[in-house]
Formats: structure tokens, C-alpha cells, sequence
């Protein structure tokens, strides 16, 4: 049992690691997510310490990986709400009129069950912001992850690409522009090197 060889070693190898790992995988049915999670942060480890990895440091990552796996976040990100409006989030209850508010509310609220937005009518009446601040609050979520990748089911490194298009390419330009002067002002955005 490898359990009983960890508790006694300041000390542990790699391979002793992904033996334990292998074990509490078996024994609490996690899923193969962590584990490769895991497996792949043991290997980082002894890039940095060598074979001889300090048990304390893997313990604290280990029960680190393991309250990810109850939401997956590392940070429970705040509501719609409060990412809109709080002053160290986007910020924006100077400039968000109240339908566009109520309407972003209702996508992202406690159903959270909507997959596609369509957004209709006339011109300047705020398809665009609506569509950043929801952009936005995206990637805010995608941030409050442990690993975005290891949620979403992709290969390690794999890219998250958000795409903001449109028809015409200065539409796509003037969209972008505006969106990245929301996030540019926003102190969340600005202060967690999101550029």
C-alpha cells in the first residue's frame, strides 16, 4: 500500500506519487480528468524538484485538484449581476441600460440553460453591448477555472478561441474595439493581465 509509505517520508519519487494517485483514483472512482490532471502535475514537480518531490507541496496541490473537482472552479465566479455592475468587475451600471441588464440576467441567471442567443432590431439599440458584456463575463468564467482545458474534455494546451465576427469586416473591427475598451477599463480585466 503506497498510502502508508507517503505519510511517513518528507520526501516522496514520482513514481510513488502516481502509484498513490493511481490507488485514490481506484478507491473514490474519480474520473480519468483528475488523474491525468494529477499524473501531469507530479511530472511538472520533478521538472522542478528532481525525484525528490516534497510531500507537503504535492498534499497541498492534491487536495487543491480535488475541490476543483466539486465545480471545477478554483474561484466560484460571481453572478451576471454583480460581474456587470461590481466596481472590481466590469463595471459598466454607468452605461448598461436596464433592459440590456434584465435581458443578460435572464440568459446567465440560475437556469443557465441557454445555448444561442439571437439578437434582432434596429440600429444602436444595444445588440453589441449586449453581446460584449456577455463576451466578456465568458471569459471572466473560462478564468475562474483550474484548468479550462481539463473541464472542457480537451488535450493539455489545447486553445479556447472566442470568436466575435460579423458580416462586414469593419463591423467585426468596431465590435472588437468596443469590446476591448470595456475589458481595457475594467480593473478585473486590466489587473489580471487579460491583454
Amino acid at each position: 500500500m503506497v498510502s502508508s509509505q507517503m505519510i511517513m517520508k518528507k520526501f516522496v519519487s514520482a513514481e510513488t506519487l502516481n502509484r498513490y494517485i493511481n490507488e485514490i483514483a481506484v478507491k473514490y472512482n474519480l474520473p480519468n480528468t483528475f488523474k491525468t490532471a494529477m499524473i501531469g502535475q507530479v511530472y511538472k514537480m520533478q521538472e522542478i524538484y528532481g525525484d525528490k518531490i516534497p510531500r507537503a507541496d504535492f498534499l497541498e496541490l492534491f487536495g487543491k485538484q480535488q475541490a476543483a473537482l466539486k465545480t471545477g472552479y478554483r474561484v466560484q465566479p460571481v453572478d451576471i449581476e454583480e460581474f456587470l455592475l461590481g466596481r472590481e468587475y466590469l463595471n459598466v451600471s454607468n452605461t448598461i441600460r436596464p433592459k440590456i441588464l434584465e435581458e443578460l440576467i435572464n440568459i446567465f441567471g440560475s437556469k443557465n440553460n441557454c445555448y444561442e442567443v439571437v439578437l434582432t432590431g434596429g440600429l444602436r439599440i444595444g445588440k453589441t453591448y449586449l453581446a460584449c458584456c456577455a463576451f466578456a463575463y465568458h471569459v471572466y468564467k473560462l478564468s475562474c477555472l483550474y484548468s479550462p482545458q481539463i473541464h472542457y474534455e480537451l488535450a493539455p494546451g489545447s486553445e479556447i478561441v472566442f470568436i466575435m465576427q460579423s458580416v462586414k469586416e469593419i463591423k467585426a473591427v468596431r465590435n472588437f474595439q468596443e469590446f476591448k475598451g470595456m475589458v481595457t477599463a475594467s480593473d478585473l480585466f486590466f489587473n489580471n493581465h487579460f491583454h
